[in-house]
């Protein structure tokens, strides 16, 4: 039995767009309707979260929402108040409660607004073109200005609409990242070009280009070819040095097939073990998260011991948490899960926080570890690399991996800190403006503590990619490791 966790609110996996959305843009809402979305919003997480004040005050919470109410216009679009909306998730400092920007995207290619397909990094050297999917940008290029708007000024907005954990203020970089493209379309209706100015990596000249924009038609024939690509994309097993050196790509926790994710990862193990592998690199940059499941099941084969998570997980019964457990409506299937699999920790501890009654708050405790064989623990040295954009449940594999001294971590730090996070999120829509969110229905400790803990976990090797490792199509997190494995020899 998979235990439901945490599929990140900011993975951009963009869904259906043949859905019908109800989020239009265009639309124009009065004051009131967007007070009264706000207002429900507001209610709707105090009803449903399990701990809205985790990192921050009652009296703040509240003020928030009176300081945007009296902040709003008296009419606006949809798209405008989709900044009001994301303020007001802010400030819970919750990863998994924020806006659903894969609905947004969609909504906005179903209204025949354009997306600019620009992947960016933000850092010391600047705004970094990482891939371009259209125009072939050279990688390292370093971004000025978008339609005539300075990316300082551009990211400076874009920033109040990402949500990150806590403190994680590298995390909440690498969110808005991510959805700037987003921003600028809720901002701006982009022609099928806009106007970019850049500074190539090998000069300082300014050069000024017309990027294609994306329609509906194009993102969809994108898609398709990602999706083709999905799991090859996504993880990934090498060696090298006739297998000495290992190299373990897990993008997420939330594989499309759980059978598939655990055959892959018992075939990389049995093969280092059939190579004596001494070095192996586990890679979680841009792992949103999944299920603790399959956080266990790859950490046991680090330990003998093998391993457990989470060792609690809190949740505030409501219509919300149940909408994420449609399937247990049915009381058939409880009756089945009781008789057939009523000894599992999991499924006890499922169906008790199924079976709350609306409003009520309870704990359920774990205990049972997921353990391999002896021959297929891997003894030998682990480097773990992460990001930014490491969050959820490959925070809580990151977690583990540091506390216990398993390895060398290397990269950024991830997003979230040392005691737990939230998950769980379910989909919520506001009524007047059809914008849709996410609030989060658990809390997932790591250890018993029950302390909330706001910092993000730091790596023992903090490590930027560069601007010259970009131009080169350099990995330097990678190139660091792979140094520290000669330096030992």
């Amino acid at each position: 039995m998979v235990r439901l966790l945490l599929l990140v609110v900011l993975a951009l996996d963009l869904g259906n767009l043949c859905a019908q959305q109800s989020f239009d843009p265009e639309k124009k809402l009065r004051h009131k309707e967007m007070s009264d979305d706000l207002y429900a919003l507001k209610k709707k997480i105090i009803d449903s979260h399990p701990n809205p004040f985790a990192f921050i005050t009652q009296t703040e919470f509240n003020d928030r929402y009176t300081e945007l109410v009296k902040a709003l216009p008296d009419t606006a679009t949809a798209a405008e108040f989709v900044y009001y909306v994301a303020r007001a998730l802010e400030v819970m400092k919750d990863s998994h409660t924020g806006l659903d920007f894969n609905y947004l995207t969609a909504a906005l290619l179903d209204h025949e607004r354009r997306i600019l397909p620009l992947n960016l990094i933000s850092g010391k050297d600047g705004f970094l073109v990482e891939k371009d999917p259209r125009d072939h940008i050279e990688p390292g290029t370093k971004i000025l200005c978008i339609n005539n708007e300075s990316i300082d000024d551009l990211y400076a907005k874009v920033l109040l609409y990402a949500n990150s954990e806590g403190e994680a203020l590298v995390s909440r970089r690498r969110v808005a990242d991510a959805i700037l493209p987003i921003v600028l379309s809720l901002q701006n209706k982009l022609g099928e070009t806009v106007r970019v100015d850049v500074e190539a990596p090998d000069s300082q000249r300014v050069e000024h280009l017309d990027m294609h924009t994306m329609d509906k038609a194009y993102f969809r024939q994108r898609r398709q070819y990602q999706r083709s690509m999905e799991w090859d994309s996504i993880f990934s097993f090498k060696t090298a040095k006739e297998g000495k050196y290992a190299m373990l790509k897990i993008g997420s926790f939330s594989p499309s097939s759980s059978k598939k994710f655990r055959k892959f990862i018992k075939s990389a193990f049995k093969d280092m073990s059939a190579f004596c592998t001494s070095d192996l690199v586990i890679d979680l940059r841009d792992n949103g998260g999944g299920s603790s499941s399959n956080v266990e099941y790859l950490y046991s084969f680090l330990k003998e011991a093998g391993h457990n998570t989470p060792s609690n997980v809190i949740l505030k019964s409501s219509e919300l948490s149940r909408s994420r457990q449609k399937m247990f409506d049915s009381g058939l299937v409880r009756a089945y899960f009781k008789l057939f699999h009523g000894r599992d920790e999991n499924v006890k501890s499922f169906l008790h926080l199924y079976d709350l009654p609306f409003g009520e708050l309870d704990t359920s405790y774990y205990h049972d570890r997921e353990v391999q064989p002896l021959k297929r623990v891997f003894m030998g040295d682990v480097y773990l690399i992460i990001n930014g954009l490491t969050a959820s449940a490959a925070v809580d594999f990151t977690n583990t991996f540091k506390k216990e001294k398993r390895g060398v971590v290397v990269g950024e730090p991830c997003m979230g800190p040392v005691s737990g996070t939230f998950g769980n999120p379910a989909s919520y829509k506001l009524e007047n403006s059809g914008i849709r969110v996410f609030i989060a229905t658990i809390r997932y400790n790591y250890d018993n503590t029950f302390i909330y803990e706001s910092h993000a976990i730091q790596p023992d090797y903090y490590i930027e990619t560069k601007l010259s490792d970009l131009a080169k199509g350099k990995d330097t997190q990678l190139e660091f490791i792979e140094s520290m494995m000669l330096q030992k020899k």
